[in-house]
């Protein structure tokens, strides 16, 4: 079993070496299409899980699974076909494990319950074997095109397991992604750790999810404005005004009063 597991492995990347490309992909277009096949794979995923146990932490995992297959297939291989079609299969694969580990009459049949590090371990070995990205040496472009995708990822996430609504996965593309790549543009690689940080304490306020993706849009929009960058005080003040804001639309943000008395702050 051990030696074809490796035959196996072997197979995987003469196949991957093989469609290899040498052009160097732009990073705007990785965070385009990673943005692109991010939505369509939650929609899958909320679709799939629809009628299972455990729907949020499989979506999670999901997820999470997406983003590390997607980064060591695009980095490894530069070919981005490749990637969406390795990608949407791993989504096969992983979300008919799940399916029919939670299907009786086969468990009843194997003797064991798979869980979903199974599922993600047979997914990882059929997509891409034994590749780790710890094991890849990366570029700085590189390194700041995944923690930029990390960001909006978690925005991505967060929406989809709080308000469990589609639509705002468009919104968040249309609205938030592209800003969220020009702020990380604007900023100190050093600082790529700290943004993220920050927008994630944002969607852990209690609040319902509209708010928080709105608080996420002023925060980015006002760090990209705000000549200081120093985004602890901007992510301070925001909270702090949290109560003041009455209107939680995301279009046109800048034409807000709160967006104005904040950008004008001696404090940022």
């Amino acid at each position: 079993m051990e030696e074809l597991n490796k035959e196996k492995n072997i197979e995987l990347i003469q196949f991957l070496n093989q469609e290899k490309l040498n052009k160097k992909i732009n990073v705007k277009k990785i965070y385009t299409f990673y943005n692109k096949c991010l939505i369509k794979s939650i929609i899958e995923l909320e679709t799939k899980f629809a009628n299972i146990e455990n729907k949020n932490l499989c979506i999670e995992n999901g997820i999470n699974m997406i983003y590390y297959i997607f980064f060591i297939l695009i980095f490894y291989t530069n070919n981005i076909r490749l990637t969406i079609f390795l990608l949407e299969r791993s989504i096969l694969f992983y979300t008919e494990f799940i399916i029919m580990s939670q299907d009786k009459k086969l468990i009843d049949q194997i003797c064991f319950v798979p869980n979903i590090n199974d599922a993600l371990f047979f997914t990882y070995k059929k997509t891409i074997g034994p590749l780790e990205i710890n094991n890849m040496k990366l570029k700085n472009d590189q390194i700041f095109i995944r923690e930029i995708c990390k960001s909006i990822n978690l925005v991505y996430k967060v929406s989809i397991l709080n308000d469990n609504n589609i639509t705002n996965l468009n919104n968040i593309q249309r609205e938030i992604s592209l800003d969220l790549y020009l702020l990380f543009l604007k900023s100190k690689q050093k600082n790529s750790n700290k943004i993220f940080f920050l927008i994630n304490e944002i969607l852990n306020i209690d609040l319902v999810f509209r708010k928080k993706l709105f608080l996420v849009k002023l925060f980015v929009i006002i760090c990209i404005d705000s000549p200081n960058k120093n985004y602890e005080n901007i992510y301070k003040k925001i909270v702090s005004e949290v109560d003041n804001i009455t209107n939680f639309q995301i279009q046109n943000i800048k034409e807000f009063k709160i967006y104005k008395i904040l950008i004008n702050s001696n404090e940022l």
